[in-house]
């Protein structure tokens, strides 16, 4: 083979090669947008659940912002997409050309590193080698999850937690207690003897609370670590309580102290990360504070 069709043959390489390059680049581009028209789509099906689900009107509106939102995003990415698909059919016939380029450089005995390697290339006639090309793409997508009352840190998060306790028993909204607790939570009240016990939120408020009781002015103050505080997923605090209630026709005001004038906090929380790695109230002692916690 003499030294100008050496020079083509390399030549005709490196065009194959910058080709196969810039097509593979379009074609990620492109399952790129796919992806986050599908993240967008998942936030919008998880905040539309929520909706669904009746959250108190302040949070449903910042909900459907949200949601008004994405939907523009969306479509947007969406006009990118219709884009990226009218170029993907003439990137891939370059794609195809570039492939058939290149196997027919690699069918024949000369290349970059046999330039490089010797200066005398002798061709073997009976070598017929056979170059496959496989191109595999796998995407994974993961919604994100905004948790209910997520805070800065994991402090916050959790006071906001028990805070929204306070909300949802002055409101009587069931709707934020199945949000903020487990589904198996446990409830202790300590101030009878012996102490009275319920399993799940839903014995506890819709079955007993809310349908014996009328409340108002409850608040949760000095809502501070207990113990070692938060450790991994798993977390233990403790707080002060004021509620004003009535059970019949007479209202009647009590104050339990925090930690801060009793030993141990009248109320004690113990929570914990679900599933889907928010935190939830796993279980609320109340009218504790003889009772040692941690």
């Amino acid at each position: 083979m003499n030294n100008n069709n050496m020079v083509f043959e390399i030549f005709k390489q490196i065009v194959a090669f910058l080709i196969s390059i810039i097509t593979a680049v379009g074609l990620v581009i492109v399952a790129i947008i796919h992806v986050k028209i599908a993240i967008f789509q998942a936030r919008i099906e998880l905040i539309k659940k929520w909706i669904d689900g009746e959250p108190p009107e302040e949070r449903k509106k910042l909900l459907q912002k949200e949601l008004k939102a994405l939907n523009a995003q969306r479509l947007n990415v969406s006009r990118k997409k219709k884009k990226a698909r009218t170029s993907l059919l003439p990137l891939s016939i370059i794609f195809l050309i570039s492939g058939i380029l290149v196997a027919q450089s690699f069918s024949r005995p000369v290349g970059i590193i046999a330039l490089i390697s010797k200066s005398t290339i002798t061709p073997t006639p009976t070598l017929t080698p056979t170059a496959t090309f496989t191109l595999t793409l796998t995407l994974t997508t993961t919604p994100t999850i905004s948790c209910p009352y997520q805070g800065a840190n994991d402090h916050q998060t959790i006071v906001n937690l028990i805070q929204a306790e306070a909300l949802a028993s002055n409101t009587e909204d069931l709707s934020i207690i199945q949000e903020i607790f487990a589904p198996n939570a446990v409830f202790h009240d300590y101030s009878p003897e012996p102490s009275k016990i319920w399993i799940g939120p839903i014995a506890r408020y819709k079955d007993d609370l809310f349908l014996n009781t009328d409340l108002q002015n409850v608040e949760h103050f000095d809502i501070l670590p207990a113990g070692n505080g938060i450790v991994g997923d798993r977390a233990t605090y403790t707080s002060g309580s004021h509620v004003e209630y009535k059970v019949g026709d007479t209202w009647e005001s009590k104050t339990n102290g925090s930690s801060k004038t009793t030993k141990y906090g009248s109320d004690h929380w113990i929570l914990a990360k679900n599933d889907l790695g928010c935190w939830v109230i796993e279980e609320f002692d109340f009218n504790a504070s003889h009772v040692q916690f941690p």
